[in-house]
């Protein structure tokens, strides 16, 4: 069976940014992933964008905690475009 890579990434879109999680067997440098594609609510969808690991992690889990944290962090911010403090599914253990 192939290694999971968990890791939390920040898309950045001008000066504003995305935090999200993900898990892949690819490592997360190599990972072409760019978010999950909500782009019209945000009306970016042919903006730039460009994805910073922030973190890696061993778990799913850790690596949901920890996009958490930083989503609670930055929520608010007039550049932060999460839409949630959290996600729903994922706090449960945070």
């Amino acid at each position: 069976m192939m290694e999971m890579h968990h890791y939390v990434y920040k898309i950045h879109i001008g000066s504003r940014f995305y935090i999200g999680v993900r898990s892949s067997r690819i490592t997360p440098e190599k990972d072409p992933y760019k978010g999950s594609g909500n782009c019209v609510l945000y009306g970016i969808c042919f903006a730039k964008k460009t994805k910073t690991v922030v973190s890696e992690h061993k778990t799913r889990r850790d690596a949901e905690t920890e996009e958490s944290r930083l989503i609670r962090e930055n929520f608010g911010s007039v550049r932060c475009l999460n839409l949630r403090r959290s996600n729903p599914r994922k706090s449960a253990h945070v």
